[in-house]
């Protein structure tokens, strides 16, 4: 009667356990590389998503400039956010308040805990310091096209980027623009988003108007 030789049994228990260890060694490196391209994604998007909080900074900012002008909620006065101050006032009214839209950050002296996202340096005074721009700005545009007082409805643009700094050195910026359609209360006097998208990313288009579903 033959036997099996006990050295074959040896081998295949070897090239057992060793396609068992290979396996589990591929779905851990599977997973790491999974994990590894989940963090890049997820900071992605939370980078991303700092450029969408300086649009929506903008929109705030130009909500807060133009309903502080009460004549706006009688329909006797505009307040144009345009790409320069040069424009002539529509229908005769002179009233109407033009500010040419420039890209608008944080003051340098301010200590906001987002301002210094990467620290350079300490003065001797133990105030921080640096080099750089800062990291969140934006823009925004309202013309007279963006009035529809007959609906009391205000329509308001607003592109925000983020820039991300190692030290001094830019290495990248995120940027993200936005449509806000606004209701102007007249009774209360304040002006609030009903509801606003998020639009193709063009700073040339960004005083145009040609309606809120269209770019």
């Amino acid at each position: 009667m033959k036997q099996n030789n006990p050295n074959n049994k040896g081998s295949i228990g070897i090239t057992v356990v060793m396609l068992v260890f290979c396996f589990m060694m591929s779905v851990t490196m599977a997973y790491h590389k999974q994990l590894q391209t989940e963090t890049v994604i997820h900071k992605q998007i939370d980078l991303s998503d700092r450029a969408m909080d300086a649009a929506f900074s903008g929109v705030n900012y130009a909500i807060a400039t133009i309903q502080a002008e009460k004549k706006v909620f009688a329909g006797t006065k505009k307040v144009f956010f345009e790409s320069s101050t040069g424009r002539v006032a529509i229908g005769g009214t002179s009233e109407n308040t033009t500010i040419q839209s420039k890209w608008v950050c944080l003051d340098r002296n301010m200590q906001f805990s987002n301002y210094y996202d990467d620290k350079t340096k300490t003065s001797s005074s133990g105030e921080i310091e640096s080099d750089r721009n800062p990291p969140y700005r934006f823009k925004v545009a309202c013309t007279d096209k963006f009035y529809f007082l007959a609906t009391d409805t205000l329509y308001i643009k607003s592109i925000g980027e983020y820039i991300q700094y190692s030290g001094t050195d830019k290495m990248a910026s995120y940027t993200a623009q936005i449509i806000a359609e606004c209701q102007l209360n007249k009774i209360t006097k304040t002006i609030r988003i009903k509801k606003y998208r998020r639009m193709s990313t063009k700073e040339k288009d960004l005083f145009t108007f040609k309606g809120y579903s269209e770019e």
